[in-house]
C-alpha cells in the first residue's frame, strides 16, 4: 500500500525530486533553494505512526531507511525526474532498474514481525504532543553504531520465528519418518522376507546394526531404504547472536556491517551469520545456506 501511495501521490502527483533531492546539484543559489527534505519528512512522520501502532504496519523501518537512501542514491529510475514526463522523455523505465522490484527481492528483509492482520481496519487517534515524538535514531545516526542498540528488536524477533519455523519444519519431517517407520514395523514379521538393500549409502547403515541396537534383522534393510534419502545434515540448533556479528562469517569475504540496519542473515545448516553476497538458496528454494554449506549440500547431493 506505501508502494501505491508513492506512485500515485508522489510520483504520479509530480513532487520535483530531482530539485527537492538535488539530484542534478545546485550549481547556483537559485536550485539551491530548490532543495527541501520533503519526501523525508513524510519517512520521518510514517516512522513515529510506526512507533504508536506497531502491529499494523506489515512493513518494518528497514523498509522506509532503505527507500530514503535510494530516493538520493540514483541508483534507480523510481525517483529521477521532477515529473512523470521527464522520466518518459528519458526513457527511465528501459535505461534504468526499478526500485520497487529490487525491494520485492528482498521482501524478506522488511517484514514486520509485529504486525496483526485486519486488526486496524481504520488507524485510531495518533498522539501528536511533542512527547510521544522521538528523533529517528535508525535512519539519522544509523552509521554512529556506538549510538544505536547492538541488537534490533525487530531482527532478532524475525530471526528467532525463521528459526523456530525451519526446527518444526524439521520436526514434522521427522514426524512422518517415525510414521512411516510405525507402519513398515507393524506390517513386517520376523519371518518375512527382508526388504534388499538398493545400495545408496546412508548414515544409517553405519550406526544400526542387529548387534549394536538391537534391532531385528529384519528390520535394517527397511530402516535403510526410509533414511537413505536424508543424506542432508540437521538444522542449526543454535544461532550466531546478532549481537555479536560485526562481520561476515565467510573467511574469504569478512565484509563488515557498516550499519546496524543491514540485515544480518543466518545460514540454516550452520546458524553462522553472513553477509547477502556469501548466502544462496539451495536447489530446491527452500532453505537459505552459506558458501561452505552449499557445496556441503552438493557433495551429499551427488
Amino acid at each position: 500500500l506505501l508502494q501505491i501511495l508513492i506512485e500515485k501521490d508522489w510520483l504520479g502527483f509530480g513532487h520535483k525530486f530531482d530539485d527537492r533531492c538535488g539530484h542534478i546539484g545546485a550549481f547556483n543559489d537559485e536550485a539551491a533553494r530548490e532543495v527541501s527534505p520533503i519526501f523525508t519528512q513524510f519517512l520521518d512522520a510514517t516512522f513515529q505512526i510506526m512507533r504508536q501502532y506497531p502491529c499494523a504496519f506489515e512493513f518494518n523501518e528497514r523498509y522506509l531507511i532503505h527507500m530514503h537512501e535510494h530516493a538520493y542514491s540514483c541508483q534507480f529510475g523510481t525517483f529521477l525526474g521532477n515529473c512523470d514526463k521527464d522520466r518518459k522523455d528519458l526513457n527511465l523505465a528501459k535505461r534504468t532498474q526499478s526500485l520497487w522490484a529490487f525491494l520485492d527481492d528482498r521482501h524478506d528483509d522488511y517484514i514486520n514481525p509485529l504486525y496483526e492482520m485486519n486488526k486496524y481496519g481504520f488507524l485510531g487517534k495518533i498522539n501528536l504532543h511533542p512527547s510521544a515524538l522521538v528523533i529517528w535514531t535508525a535512519m539519522y545516526n544509523r552509521f554512529d553504531t556506538g549510538l544505536l542498540p547492538r541488537e534490533n528488536t525487530n531482527d532478532v524477533a524475525l530471526s528467532t520465528m525463521e528459526h523456530v519455523g525451519i526446527l518444526e519444519a524439521h520436526l514434522a519431517s521427522l514426524q512422518s519418518r517415525l510414521a512411516e517407520l510405525k507402519l513398515l514395523v507393524g506390517k513386517q514379521t520376523p519371518g518375512s522376507e527382508v526388504m534388499s538393500d538398493s545400495g545408496h549409502s546412508s548414515s544409517i547403515s553405519n550406526t544400526i546394526t542387529p548387534e549394536a541396537s538391537k534391532i531385528p534383522e529384519f528390520m535394517v534393510a527397511s530402516l535403510k531404504l526410509i533414511f537413505q534419502d536424508n543424506n542432508s545434515p540437521l538444522p542449526a540448533l543454535r544461532w550466531q547472536s546478532i549481537r555479536s556479528a560485526d562481520e561476515c562469517s565467510n573467511i574469504d569475504c569478512s565484509a563488515e556491517f557498516v550499519t546496524r540496519g543491514e540485515r544480518r542473515l543466518h545460514c540454516y545448516r550452520c546458524g553462522k551469520i553472513h553477509c547477502r553476497r556469501c548466502m544462496m538458496l539451495t536447489s530446491d528454494g527452500v532453505e537459505r545456506v552459506c558458501i561452505a554449506c552449499s557445496e556441503l549440500v552438493q557433495q551429499n547431493n551427488s
